[in-house]
């Protein structure tokens, strides 16, 4: 292991303290875990976000258009073993009940389920870029689906 390898110890402490923020609908407690400067990106969003007031509307708007909105862990997080980087599986499920603000996306009803990983790239202890990497074609599809049918 090289000096500039992601400790393990410290992302099995770390990824259930992001899932739990998600899980539990807490912008704040998602933002405290950033950066001040984080650069956050998801295929749902027009563009990638920044800041913390960014992340904290970024999950305000997720857990209003998903409010059963729930975060998985299939697998353990993998630690990087050359940089301060880790590989996060995820498994997304939750119900679009509400607007999807970043897409003037109306409420389908739709059961959405996603398999995907984030990418997280630290600086002293703290996520300073995010990107989460899923079949975003796949989730509008259902999402499209439920609209034409409703």
């Amino acid at each position: 292991m090289t000096p500039s390898a992601l400790d393990p110890e410290f992302l099995e402490d770390f990824a259930p303290q992001w899932r739990a923020a998600w899980n539990t609908h807490d912008g704040q407690a998602l933002a405290a875990l950033c950066t001040a400067d984080v650069e956050y990106y998801d295929p749902a969003l027009a563009q990638t976000v920044r800041g913390h007031g960014a992340v904290v509307e970024l999950v305000r708007q997720f857990t209003q258009a998903f409010s059963d909105i729930h975060f998985g862990e299939p697998e353990p997080p993998y630690a990087s073993l050359t940089a301060q980087k880790a590989i996060v599986p995820w498994h997304f499920t939750g119900t679009q009940d509400g607007e999807f603000t970043p897409m003037a996306l109306a409420p389908t009803g739709a059961w959405v389920e996603a398999d995907g990983v984030d990418h997280w790239w630290f600086r002293d202890g703290l996520v300073c870029r995010h990107r989460a990497v899923y079949d975003f074609a796949q989730v509008m599809r259902v999402l499209s689906e439920a609209a034409v049918s409703a």
